[in-house]
């Protein structure tokens, strides 16, 4: 980074104090945009983060070989725009000739010898010297002039990267604990970590308060939450040179832009035969006309983990129930689990059945006494009242996948999820 810094320098704390009859030289000049330059990249890096604003799409021409990136534009984790202004194509035969040996690559060769590997594409800030003129030098230096550059280009490197494409860092993990975005980290010993710990408390204690508090306790919840990740940043990395320093050591310099799944060329590696691009990959950054205009108001309701209710299987006398989320394992108990049959005659009686919770809480099992085959069974598991199931974010589970909370009461309050055969 330290050469595209001597090119396009942040000095956001320091700026030329102009003054009449002032004479101004190049590091006047330099100052001046460092300082406008790093005011805005701290802004855009800090209060907007990285990713996709607009366009940038991956495709891929079979026909032609070829990896194409639309126009569009990004952002980095140092706050640098990173533009396309046409389209920009990589001839994939030409790029594994060139990376077939690469050790992250591990292409598969099938029997009829062709060749399968997946790759991801990433665009990174690029500041070139443009436009040389003539120019004076020190006389000291025994000439009179030579030619130097008058212009910088802020342009950029597209890359493709072989495997899968890596997680991009997400900030503020104490804020999205409390959205039940992430999941507590732990020590060693399994516990969560003193500030998650607060976090999960908060949570407990908000889902047993009344509607008419439960608004303002969820307000402070965040406020906490956003101030204790606040207090957690670190600034600055070894690198020496200061636009490192201005920002985190984790702040990304490549931001991905799609997966390339199961690429293959033929035997020859010269023609591209298949692949499946996935765009959704990106971290992407909304505009805040948008998230002001409502884009926060579903997103401000979380709910306790849910019933996927696609992946729900019976085999014989288990029913296996997968989960959106992990629960509190302490919270299955037997009194969470209603199994009943229906017997013509006589009514709804108890078919007996155990609950067990996988280790990692994201599933849920029942073990019928009796294959169910043949009975109208009911099964009940507890997302209301006193008692119910957790999920780890200590909000009460939420039925099934498709039930959507309407708000933080409904959340708190929970859903019982109920399967029929």
């Amino acid at each position: 980074m330290a050469e595209q810094t001597a090119t396009l320098p942040n000095r956001p704390y320091q700026a030329v104090r102009y003054h009449y009859g002032m004479l101004l030289g190049v590091d006047d000049f330099e100052t001046d945009q460092s300082y406008h330059r790093g005011k805005m990249r701290l802004h855009q890096g800090w209060l907007h983060g990285f990713g996709t604003v607009w366009g940038l799409g991956v495709s891929l021409a079979l026909d032609a070989g070829e990896v194409r990136v639309a126009p569009g534009l990004a952002l980095d984790g140092f706050g640098r725009e990173l533009h396309v202004d046409v389209l920009q194509c990589l001839n994939l035969p030409a790029w594994y000739a060139e990376h077939q040996d690469d050790a992250e690559l591990a292409p598969e060769v099938g029997e009829d010898g062709s060749i399968t590997f997946t790759v991801h594409v990433v665009i990174r800030h690029l500041a070139c010297l443009a436009r040389p003129v003539p120019a004076l030098i020190d006389t000291c230096a025994g000439g009179s002039s030579e030619t130097a550059y008058s212009r910088v280009l802020e342009t950029v490197e597209l890359l493709l990267v072989p495997g899968p494409a890596p997680d991009w860092p997400r900030a503020n993990h104490l804020w999205r604990l409390a959205q039940g975005l992430d999941a507590a980290r732990v020590d060693d010993e399994g516990d969560p970590l003193p500030d998650d710990q607060a976090v999960l408390d908060a949570l407990a204690a908000l889902a047993g308060l009344p509607p008419e508090q439960a608004a303002t306790a969820r307000e402070e919840l965040l406020r906490h939450a956003a101030i204790r990740d606040a207090l957690a940043v670190v600034v600055g990395s070894d690198e020496d040179d200061v636009e490192a320093q201005l920002f985190t050591d984790g702040a990304p310099r490549d931001i991905v832009l799609a997966q390339l799944n199961d690429v293959v060329l033929n035997a020859a590696a010269d023609t591209v035969t298949g692949g499946e691009v996935d765009n959704l990959v990106r971290p992407v950054l909304v505009a805040t006309q948008s998230l002001q205009s409502g884009g926060t108001v579903a997103a401000s309701t979380t709910s306790g983990p849910q019933v996927d209710t696609a992946g729900v299987t019976l085999a014989g006398t288990t029913l296996t129930l997968p989960l959106t989320r992990a629960l509190l394992l302490d919270t299955v108990k037997p009194a969470v689990l209603s199994s009943t049959r229906f017997v013509a005659g006589s009514g709804w009686e108890d078919f007996a059945a155990t609950l067990t919770a996988a280790a990692d809480g994201l599933s849920l099992t029942v073990e019928f006494a009796a294959d169910p085959a043949g009975n109208r069974v009911r099964v009940l598991l507890v997302g209301t009242g006193g008692k119910p199931i957790l999920g780890d974010n200590f909000l009460p589970l939420y039925g099934g996948t498709g039930s959507t909370p309407g708000n933080d009461v409904d959340a708190a309050a929970g859903r019982d999820y109920v399967w029929t055969n």
